[in-house]
């Protein structure tokens, strides 16, 4: 199973290449709280220890052209081992129950710990 049918992300690169052509983040995801704060770190955790399901870690690396993007803003989010983004409400990505914002390190690197969501 791919790891890029299993979850979602944005990431909001900063300076210029905030501003290059084309726009491929979807408009609702550009609102303030999908923003990673500029201290972010660069590792978070998504589902708790207490969160059922088969637990794994992600990592990736931000590149622009083959040179790392430091301080990139990478917002992750996606359903639960029943395959649910909420318990309760309106069952879709904006409402996502598990979900976190980072930045990329240095080196453009970032890492977050979940669980598989049902795929």
């Amino acid at each position: 199973m791919r790891i890029a049918s299993l979850l979602a992300f944005v990431a909001l690169a900063s300076g210029t290449l905030a501003s290059q052509e084309p726009v491929l983040i979807p408009a609702p995801f550009l609102a303030p709280k999908y923003v990673a704060p500029p201290d972010a770190p660069s590792s978070i955790v998504i589902a708790g220890k207490d969160e059922p399901g088969e637990r794994f870690i992600v990592t990736g690396r931000m590149l622009a052209e083959g040179t790392p993007v430091a301080g990139a803003s990478i917002y992750v989010f996606h359903a639960d081992a029943d395959g649910r983004y909420t318990r309760n409400g309106r069952n879709n990505d904006q409402n996502a129950r598990q979900h976190g914002a980072m930045r990329s390190d240095a080196n453009g690197r970032y890492r977050f710990e979940t669980i598989r969501p049902k795929g």
